[in-house]
């Protein structure tokens, strides 16, 4: 019993170091050769800039390439390799602003050539993408100002183009807020829906914010406007008094109440101790009212007949 014992781990230690000998074997040339590549890539680089940066170019395709392969066959695995490599680049993005401001900005500048080549290219060949391009953009600067309001002012800091390019968002002269005021901005924005309908709905989708202030400005309007006409239909100050002179002499005001309405929306005057106006006989004459008061006093015959409606 204890002979098989040992036997038994005999053949378990033999196995274990085979596997270990096979696997340091298969990772050996692997590693070597990563590490020669490495050492004629520096070499290739002070030799020959040009050589270097083709070399780097189609390395860079190929890896493309196999990532483009790995997102539609295996999209999980796709994303944590995405997400792996931004936490690295963000790692040293930050190592190296601690480390080398200035190579750092340079670095940056490079970067955004990288992007302002890419969004042209977009927007020249493939519109669609480029306006999910934007949208995404925008997006992540809202995020950024709603999450990190001093990190969003220093960004603007640091990235003046970006600066300039946002306030030319915001006052373009063809643009929704050409004037100082809000009055004017408001008023540009409403020319802008009339003119450019698209424009419009583009820059509301791109800017959130815009977009719901102006529903608490209509809003807002609309209130001060239900208040202001309920306060001068309160206080008759739409009121207006006219003296109107009548055929035959008879005069007195007349109430213009084109402007008035009842709460029930019926045009008559809703005033506070406003007599309402008596439309009956006040001389105590009988007769029709185009038979009152005729020239010389004497009542006139009507259509119908002579005589008829005298007393």
């Amino acid at each position: 019993m204890k002979t098989n014992l040992k036997m038994f781990v005999v053949l378990v230690g033999l196995v274990l170091v085979s596997t270990s000998r096979a696997w340091a074997v298969e990772q050996a040339p692997l590693g070597e050769g990563a590490r020669g590549r490495i050492a004629q890539l520096r070499a290739l680089r002070e030799e020959n800039p040009q050589a270097f940066r083709d070399a780097i170019e189609q390395h860079k395709g190929q890896i493309k390439e196999r990532l483009k392969r790995l997102r539609e066959e295996d999209p999980e695995k796709f994303s944590e390799i995405a997400e792996k490599h931004r936490r690295e680049l963000r790692g040293r993005l930050e190592a190296l602003r601690e480390k080398d401001p200035q190579a750092f900005g340079e670095l940056m500048e490079r970067r955004r050539a990288q992007i302002e080549k890419r969004a042209q290219g977009l927007k020249e060949h493939n519109p669609e993408r480029y306006e999910e391009f934007v949208r995404k953009h925008v997006r992540k600067l809202n995020e950024l100002e709603e999450k990190h309001p001093e990190r969003f002012r220093s960004f603007l800091e640091n990235h003046p183009h970006l600066r300039e390019r946002l306030k030319q968002a915001y006052s373009d002269k063809e643009g929704p807020t050409s004037g100082g005021s809000r009055e004017e901005r408001i008023r540009g924005l409403r020319a802008l829906k009339e003119e450019n309908p698209e424009r419009f709905e583009r820059m509301m989708q791109n800017h959130p914010k815009v977009r719901e202030r102006l529903k608490e400005a209509s809003l807002k309007g609309r209130e001060r406007l239900h208040e202001r006409r309920e306060g001068d239909i309160g206080r008759g100050e739409k009121i207006e008094r006219r003296h109107d002179v009548r055929g035959g002499g008879d005069s007195r005001p007349h109430i213009n109440h084109r402007d008035v309405k009842r709460p029930d929306h019926s045009r008559s005057p809703h005033v506070k101790d406003w007599a309402r106006r008596d439309h009956g006989n006040r001389s105590g004459d009988v007769r029709p009212r185009q038979n009152r008061h005729a020239a010389g006093g004497r009542p006139r015959g009507n259509r119908g007949g002579a005589g008829r409606g005298r007393t």
